[in-house]
């Protein structure tokens, strides 16, 4: 992203997601990050957007191993910085051997393997807010939502976290401890509010089925400025994409709900660009 008022693009207010929450950089992939912003000669397009709350990277697989976790442990800086290396140098063979994208293909399926670099790219993230950032890693829910019946499918990264926004967290449990978390979880929009199902096929960033990564902090453990600077870090240092190859967005403002334009995180961009 240059550092021009160009380069920013308010958001509408039907994009925006929930304008009361922390400003973060979304990352949206099908399949493989790509180099080349070309359709011609990569993978898929990039899509990048200002989101609420998190930071995350969609990731979709027809099968996506899991991922295991475990508590977070106080490494040694060399440690911690050589895991995250290893995590960005596989992330970058990864995308290397992706083929160039050729267009969609006519003929039937068959049983060629797609490129997979899903793994590298959750492995880079994961290691990334643990290592680097002192998150703690939580498992994905269940796809099937338990004690929920507003939801048929888990639709987002944050709806394990739904009784820390609501006020409702048992205080005894250990998610009434989260702080700082980062998370892998496998979502569902096939129906309901947030289906993407009549989407599929008319571009390339709508799935019924992918995974979301996501990076949280709660309790005000930080907020717009600390996560806009981690998703910057993560996207040009760790990913290695240029930075005048970034676009990015702010909320724009919705003057039907008295809302203003989120010129705080517009001026944490600039900044940071």
């Amino acid at each position: 992203m240059r550092k021009r008022s160009s380069g920013l693009h308010p958001s509408s207010p039907g994009e925006r997601g929930d304008p009361r929450g922390t400003q973060a950089l979304g990352l949206v992939t099908s399949q493989s990050l790509c180099p080349d912003s070309s359709r011609k000669s990569c993978t898929t397009p990039l899509s990048l957007k200002v989101w609420s709350i998190e930071t995350c990277v969609l990731l979709t697989s027809p099968s996506i191993p899991a991922v295991p976790f475990g508590p977070v442990k106080s490494l040694p800086r060399a440690k911690m910085a050589a895991a995250l290396a290893a995590a960005a140098g596989r992330l970058r063979r990864a995308i290397r051997r992706s083929p160039p994208w050729r267009g969609p293909s006519r003929r039937a399926l068959s049983s060629e393997a797609p490129p997979a670099p899903a793994t590298a790219v959750r492995d880079a993230f994961l290691s990334f807010f643990r290592d680097r950032h002192g998150h703690h890693l939580v498992p994905s829910a269940s796809v099937r939502p338990r004690g929920d019946p507003s939801l048929l499918f888990v639709n987002a990264g944050m709806n394990q976290f739904k009784p820390i926004f609501l006020g409702t967290v048992d205080p005894r449990s250990e998610m009434a401890g989260f702080r700082r978390v980062a998370n892998s979880q496998k979502c569902v929009r096939a129906g309901g509010r947030h289906s993407d199902l009549e989407d599929v096929g008319r571009d390339l960033s709508h799935h019924t089925f992918f995974e979301m990564l996501g990076n949280w902090a709660f309790g005000g453990e930080y907020f717009k400025e600390e996560a806009c600077s981690m998703a910057w870090e993560l996207l040009t240092q760790v990913y290695g994409i240029p930075e005048d190859r970034l676009w990015v967005s702010y909320f724009g403002g919705d003057p039907k709900a008295g809302l203003g334009p989120d010129l705080e995180s517009r001026d944490i961009w600039l900044n940071l660009g």
